[in-house]
């Protein structure tokens, strides 16, 4: 059930392929009892029930939840997104504009979430960009979505222009980045005896938090020093040995 409270907060986790995903996200391994109060896991539970994201039935008297084909895709497109960060950035941005009437705002708000599922920024309200070459998901979400509107939808350089500060200011790095320094130097505040189950179960709440903060961005864009493969290497070499003693 671990992986169903946090699918929609804590997906971007960075294995190495999509298999180790899954054995991660659906595996034995169940810190919710320690990690997760009552109330997240049930609001957690209740988004991706409303998303779609997951099913749940009832066989014999027992409640059942089950990931559906959307959540799936939701999964495989943001694992694929961390990975466009150790990628060649194209240097492109693709770049969605549209103009929705405020009585069709639930269309709108449906259509920005959407957006920002795909890894979109917002510039303006009705602006949204984002690098990564997801022109087939966002044709996809185009031609079987009737949207009651005008939308472009284009890809183009910038020619002029710091590309690193309109990163800065559509995502917010500088937040990101000081959530990541912040752990790490708490972390190494701590004195060996202090590094225990109860801090490792800390730290991996806080790192998840930041992760679902962090656009992962392609490294062109990112800030100098950005400190989240240090963070993860603390994670998975120091955290994750204490959460399985």
């Amino acid at each position: 059930m671990f992986s169903l409270a946090v699918f929609g907060d804590v997906v971007r986790v960075l294995p190495k392929n999509k298999r180790q995903a899954w054995n991660f996200w659906f595996g034995n391994y169940d810190p919710l009892e320690n990690l997760f109060s009552r109330k997240s896991f049930t609001n957690s539970v209740s988004r991706l029930l409303e998303t779609e994201r997951i099913e749940k039935t009832v066989e014999k008297g027992r409640v059942k939840i089950k990931v559906t084909s959307k959540g799936l895709k939701f999964l495989s497109l943001s694992l694929d997104l961390a990975k466009f960060q150790r990628r060649t950035w194209d240097k492109k941005w693709r770049m969605v504009i549209f103009d929705v009437e405020e009585k069709y705002r639930n269309q709108r708000n449906y259509l920005r979430r959407q957006l920002e599922n795909l890894g979109f920024g917002m510039l303006q309200e009705s602006v949204w960009i984002s690098p990564f070459p997801i022109e087939n998901e966002l044709n996809e979400l185009f031609v079987t979505w009737r949207l009651k509107g005008s939308l472009i939808a284009s890809r183009s350089e910038i020619l002029v222009g710091d590309q690193r500060h309109l990163a800065e200011e559509v995502w917010s790095l500088s937040r990101v980045k000081f959530r990541y320094l912040r752990l790490k130097n708490w972390w190494g505040s701590l004195g060996k005896i202090s590094k225990n189950k109860l801090n490792a179960f800390k730290f991996q709440e806080l790192f998840f938090q930041a992760m679902w903060l962090d656009p992962f961005l392609p490294t062109e864009l990112l800030p100098d020093d950005w400190p989240f493969e240090s963070t993860k290497k603390i994670y998975l070499k120091e955290t994750l040995k204490e959460l399985g003693r």
